[in-house]
């Protein structure tokens, strides 16, 4: 399989790759976060979707996004994939994730990144 994600500058091929690309991805977001897919259009062996992230039930800006799917005709598991987000200047792939990941972090233990005096 393919998976381009356009805010990354490389496509992820392969089945494990892609697996490590998600799981980064998913531990990089708050357990607040969720994808919401606001449309499909089925074509049969091509499907586009059409969706956002919220945060908290909330809309995040900037979020939107189009997802275009190509299926394999004989086992109808997705063989190519290829995600749309709303521009950025910048590719800010892995570092937009690690940013998130350490805003997550912080946020969840800040005496663990913040010495407390003696």
């Amino acid at each position: 399989c393919t998976y381009e994600d356009t805010i990354f500058p490389e496509s992820f091929r392969g089945k494990q790759r892609l697996l490590e690309h998600l799981t980064l991805c998913a531990d990089a977001f708050p357990p607040t976060f969720r994808f919401v897919v606001d449309d499909v259009s089925d074509g049969g062996e091509v499907l586009g979707v059409r969706w956002h992230v919220e945060d908290k039930q909330e809309p995040l800006p900037f979020t939107r996004g189009c997802s275009f799917y190509k299926l394999d005709k004989d086992t109808g598991l997705i063989c190519e994939g290829f995600d749309e987000m709303e521009p950025a200047v910048y590719k800010l792939g892995p570092l937009s994730l690690f940013a998130r990941s350490m805003k997550a972090r912080l946020t969840a233990e800040p005496k663990r990144w913040i010495p407390t005096a003696v």
